[in-house]
């Protein structure tokens, strides 16, 4: 008691400098975290939306490319209209899709035959 009555000032100080250290901590909380909110929303997540969507038509365009040119190609409308005899001829045609797109899976299901 005796060391407050010769500095009355210290309590007060002391209650200054905490506020004041609490006011720049809060200051500094609240600029960074509006900063970064900004970062997000102006760049990070409108990038990773681009390497998303890049992906997925990455993924997609392989499979619409070998199903276009399967829908286009000779072979198949006459093997179809022939009555879909020799499937020989198609576990060809198929292993040929295969190598030639560097795809794991290709397959034909008629819509005749349901095969």
């Amino acid at each position: 008691m005796a060391s407050l009555q010769r500095f009355p000032f210290l309590p007060s100080m002391g209650l200054l400098l905490l506020l004041g250290f609490g006011g720049t901590s809060a200051l500094s909380y609240f600029s960074l975290r509006g900063a970064l909110n900004r970062q997000l929303s102006n760049s990070t997540l409108p990038l990773t939306a681009k390497a998303i969507s890049a992906d997925l038509e990455r993924s997609l365009t392989r499979p619409v490319l070998v199903s276009s040119s399967m829908a286009r190609n000779a072979f198949l409308r006459q093997w179809v209209e022939e009555g879909e005899r020799d499937e020989a001829e198609m576990v060809e045609y198929l292993r040929d899709l295969l190598s030639q797109y560097r795809v794991t899976t290709a397959f034909f299901v008629s819509e005749r035959s349901g095969r």
